[in-house]
């Protein structure tokens, strides 16, 4: 068995709303093979189709696209790359400085969660 990661797309149509809107999806999936995986996803996708009344009462359609590619994952260990994405940024010390705040606000949310327990 062979670990895929599967990008997934979904329209969501809402009456009465003229703006488009797609849920873009990264899924995991443990198959045989390529064919096999895609077919996993698919399946994966159409069983998540649905349609419902939101609170406002509104219909909301969720309607599986396709599987836009899928591609197979190195062997998995502690490290391993998934993916990576390089950023220009105009303002370095401003951007070093909200990831460091971020991840002192994960950390304390962290904490947070483990105290209350």
């Amino acid at each position: 068995m062979k670990w895929f990661i599967a990008k997934m797309i979904f329209r969501i149509i809402v009456s009465d709303e003229k703006k488009s809107q797609f849920d873009i999806q990264w899924r995991l999936i443990l198959a045989q093979s390529i064919n096999n995986a895609i077919s996993q996803a698919k399946e994966i996708g159409y069983s998540e189709e649905e349609i419902f009344s939101s609170a406002n009462n509104k219909t909301v359609e969720w309607k599986f696209i396709d599987v836009e590619s899928i591609d197979e994952l190195p062997e998995l260990n502690n490290g391993t790359l998934v993916d990576s994405v390089t950023h220009e940024e105009k303002n370095p010390d401003g951007f070093i400085q909200m990831i460091k705040l971020k991840s002192c606000y994960m950390h304390t949310e962290y904490l947070n969660t483990f105290v209350n327990v």
